[in-house]
């Protein structure tokens, strides 16, 4: 090799060699792992404080996004106004994290992707950094891409997905008018950036709402949240109390009656499409948004953190469609709402007149299971109602008197449910009344609390009553209802707010029994169960006589015996009417409790204690179960009921009546007045008869091997039908008495034979029997039964009944043929 050869290889290596370090210095494409807004590499979506957007056709333009605070944003140019934040919020996360693809369709043609004077640029601002990305062509499609090149790398384009940066996009309809072309066709703008709804809560503005203002024609209703409770009250008109939450759910169009729908008409404002932004209105007055006219409705809500959002509402943008023509106070721009006219004009409403926004409820029914304390004074009685943990759960006890009986757990739910029922009010009043709630006027007082108990340990043993649960802190009660006066078909009650807040209405007299229930009416006076299969002896006082049954201890209610008085001793005892009463008597229904725990002498007036008017006493056939005693007194207020009392509870209660009667005029005796075998009947003797015959006549059957044939009187040539006799007979073999008739008796029964109508003696002989005699007297009960008498039940008089005996009694002949 010579030395010009080996001159020309070297100068041949080194071009090789000095091209490639060219190409490689040269060329900056990104990897394709690589986010392409290198400048603001680390930085956070939350960092991002300003966005800027160029466009170049079809007329250059350009929008700049300010961040106001955490959450909001703001158009600051063109024209000032809310930005969309989710839009905003959605490029920038977009943007930060974009990163190229790669694509065979790149090349370092920018004319070619239409980079060359890009149609729109996006720069993201976090204090002194910087980044830009210029959008050129993109395609449509599943896998669509657009070109784009950064501010640091302008002449490099590279293909990224279009929905990478699809926040920049308005979405596709799918119709055949969305093609591939230039992004500025494609691209958001200006209205698409707009926020619509004029008021918008990050989740629920509800709860994130610090106040809500309505004015129009110089009238102003501001309501205000307590951020604890999440009540809302009035703060203009000044004593208007609790607005209403919920509000009736039947309320027409024109009418708001609670602060959720109120609210929720206030969200419901929205801009309904992009050309609905007029963003360079004319004067304001056109549009009836002139601020210094006292007719625009001006809208105002206050969140918890920063200014507050003023709206003004106009005109009717024209008699065809719903929209009308509003500001936000802090806007240059106008816009178009879609609003319904009636919910229009009730919002103008609520600003003049919020009457129908008051609250007509006691009580929240979102606060009902947080009542676990409940003090009622009605009077000189007091009831202090607990809600006290459970292994299981809680339950309502009543404490605060004399002792602490059980409590009728339904009362308390009456109660809850009453002050519950949401609009229960007819009407609320724009001013304190305080005339109704003075002195004899106050009816009732009612504390509620709402977790106000401190908690104690379940009781583990359920039948012993824990102590009452003290109060938390102060004691304060959460809400304080008064119950006045009662005028015509209402009655006036005062809701007392923790805070002070007075609030008088007018609720149905329907409401007073619930509202003014005392102590008593919260004791469950209902008695004592015992076992009735154990029930050994049962014995009545009554009209100074005692009368005691006793079970004979083989079989219970199979064979009851009187012990008492000696002229029914040892008599069998009816054992279906024993156990009847002995059934009866726990399960009476206490109707009301008049009396906790009585003294002596208040125990005389309602004819109880020493000297009840009956009084029952239940013995058992177990030594663990106690005697039970029933005390019935006199008459209640109302004469359908008498006044108990139990040994089992301490309490005097009204029971109906009509056990009482039965107990003043029943007894247990045997209704079977005797039993004898009709076969064995020999002879039968009948006298009477005088209303038929004259005078008292006797009449003797006997039975023969023939049949049956009349012995007296002489000459009776009547010949005695068999089958009459058998009915005769079938009837008073076995007769049973309906009742037996106290005092013995009486001249109007027509037990006297010589003065009687038509009163019939009836012996019967009975072979291996002594004789039996039966004494059927005058009618009773309109003809349906007869005053009795027979020598088994010595002095007693029954009744019996009429059925198979009236042709008998009426005449002799009804035994013939």
């Amino acid at each position: 090799m010579n030395f010009k050869l080996a001159w020309i290889l070297f100068a041949v290596l080194l071009f090789a060699v000095g091209g490639l370090l060219v190409t490689v210095l040269l060329d900056n494409t990104p990897d394709a792992g690589e986010i392409l807004l290198q400048p603001l590499a680390g930085v956070t979506p939350d960092d991002i404080d300003t966005v800027e957007l160029v466009r170049s056709e079809p007329t250059e333009g350009k929008i700049v996004l300010t961040r106001t605070d955490k959450t909001h944003w703001d158009v600051t140019e063109p024209g000032r106004g809310r930005a969309d934040a989710f839009v905003v919020r959605k490029i920038i996360a977009d943007l930060l994290a974009v990163k190229p693809t790669p694509s065979k369709d790149v090349t370092d043609n920018k004319t070619v992707h239409g980079l060359d004077k890009p149609g729109l640029s996006v720069t993201l601002k976090a204090g002194t950094k910087a980044a830009t990305l210029n959008i050129g062509d993109t395609t449509l499609g599943r896998n669509a891409i657009t070109f784009v090149t950064t501010g640091t790398r302008p002449n490099t384009p590279v293909a990224v997905l279009r929905g990478d940066i699809d926040g920049l996009f308005r979405p596709d309809t799918g119709s055949k008018d969305d093609k591939a072309g230039k992004s500025w066709e494609k691209a958001r703008w200006l209205a698409d950036y707009r926020q619509r709804a004029f008021f918008k809560g990050e989740i629920d503005l509800m709860a994130e709402a610090e106040s809500v203002a309505l004015s129009k024609a110089g009238h102003e209703t501001k309501l205000v949240r307590n951020p604890g409770t999440g009540e809302w009250t009035f703060a203009t008109p000044a004593g208007y109390g609790v607005a209403d939450l919920e509000g009736d759910p039947k309320a027409p169009p024109a009418t708001f009656t609670g602060v959720r729908p109120l609210v929720n008409a206030l969200t419901a404002l929205q801009v309904a499409a992009a050309d609905d932004f007029i963003e360079k209105p004319g004067p304001l007055a056109q549009y009836g948004l002139d601020p210094a006219d006292k007719d625009v409705l001006r809208l105002e809500v206050k969140p918890t953190s920063g200014p507050a959002d003023v709206l003004l509402v106009g005109k009717r943008v024209d008699d065809k469609t719903d929209k009308f023509y509003c500001k936000l106070a802090s806007d240059t721009v106008v816009a178009k709402a879609s609003a319904v006219p009636e919910r229009v004009a009730a919002l103008a409403a609520v600003a003049t007149d919020p009457s129908a926004l008051r609250d007509r409820t006691l009580v929240p029914s979102t606060k009902q299971f947080a009542i676990d304390a409940i003090d009622l004074t009605v009077g000189p009685s007091v009831a202090h109602l607990r809600r006290v943990p459970t292994p299981a759960d809680s339950k309502w006890l009543l404490y605060g008197g004399p002792n602490d009986p059980q409590l009728a757990a339904v009362t308390v739910q009456t109660l809850l449910t009453t002050l519950t029922q949401p609009r229960g009010a007819k009407e609320v009043l724009t001013a304190p009344y305080d005339a109704v709630f003075a002195g004899a006027e106050k009816k009732a007082e009612i504390k509620l609390w709402y977790d106000g108990l401190e908690k104690p340990a379940p009781e583990k043993d359920p039948a012993k009553m824990p102590p009452e649960p003290k109060l938390k802190g102060d004691g304060k009660p959460s809400v304080t209802i008064i119950v006045g006066k009662k005028e015509g078909d209402i009655v006036y009650v005062r809701r007392i707010t923790a805070d002070g807040i007075r609030t008088d209405m007018k609720f149905p007299e329907a409401a007073l029994p619930t509202l003014t229930r005392d102590r008593l009416g919260y004791v469950d006076g209902g008695l004592k169960p015992f076992p009735t299969n154990t029930v050994k002896k049962l014995t009545i006082v009554r009209g100074g006589e005692t009368f005691t049954v006793e079970s004979d201890g083989k079989a219970h209610a199979d064979q009851w015996k009187y012990l008492s008085p000696d002229r029914l001793k040892g008599q069998t005892a009816d054992a279906g009417k024993v156990m009847e009463c002995v059934g009866r008597l726990p399960i009476m229904n206490a109707t009301r409790v008049v009396a906790e725990a009585p003294a002596d002498a208040d125990l005389a007036k309602y004819g109880l204690g020493a000297n009840p008017r009956i009084k029952v006493v239940v013995g058992f056939d177990t030594p663990a179960e106690p005697d039970r005693t029933f005390e019935f007194g006199n008459e209640a207020e109302d004469k359908n009921f008498v006044y108990l009392r139990t040994n089992a509870r301490p309490l005097v209660v009204t029971v109906s009546n009509q056990f009482f009667v039965l107990l003043q005029n029943d007894d247990f005796r045997d209704r079977l007045l005797y039993q004898i075998d009709p076969a064995k009947v020999k002879a039968i003797e009948l006298t009477g008869w005088k209303q038929a015959l004259k005078q008292p006549t006797k009449y003797r059957f006997e039975r023969t091997a023939g049949g049956w044939v009349v012995k007296e009187p002489a000459g009776e040539k009547g010949t005695i039908d068999p089958a009459k006799m058998e009915i005769f007979l079938a009837t008073l073999t076995a007769p049973r008495a309906v009742n037996y008739v106290p005092g013995g008796f009486k001249p109007e029964q027509g037990f006297d034979l010589t003065n009687a109508v038509n009163t019939l003696e009836i012996k019967f002989q009975i072979e291996g029997h002594p004789d039996l005699a039966v004494t059927l007297a005058n009618e009773y009960d309109g003809g349906a039964m007869y005053f009795g008498w027979t020598i088994t039940k010595k002095g007693d008089v029954f009744t019996i009944p009429a059925t198979g005996l009236k042709e008998f009694k009426e005449k002799p002949q009804a035994f013939f043929k």
